[in-house]
């Protein structure tokens, strides 16, 4: 996953996609039907929160919620700061 996008793994995808229009989303939202991302990233408690840098590697992980504007803002802003 990208900065660009979401991943969710307790709604439909009605639901997902609903909030996604109502916060005004303009990203993909990856619903994990089969529940393979959440194995793979070990998963075991929600929410959780993975900024993953366009690289793929995971940069920082947020556990719990919810997140201030300001963390998210900090924390994606950097990476979106450095160097394709």
């Amino acid at each position: 996953m990208s900065p660009e996008r979401t991943q969710t793994v307790q709604d439909t995808a009605a639901h997902a996609e609903a909030f996604a229009n109502e916060l005004g989303l303009n990203m993909p939202v990856l619903l994990d039907t089969d529940g393979a991302v959440t194995r793979a990233y070990m998963v075991r408690a929600l929410p959780n929160t993975f900024i993953i840098d366009r690289k793929g590697v995971i940069r920082s992980v947020i556990f719990g919620g919810p997140i201030s504007a300001a963390v998210l803002q900090t924390k994606v802003g950097a990476l979106l700061d450095e160097a394709p």
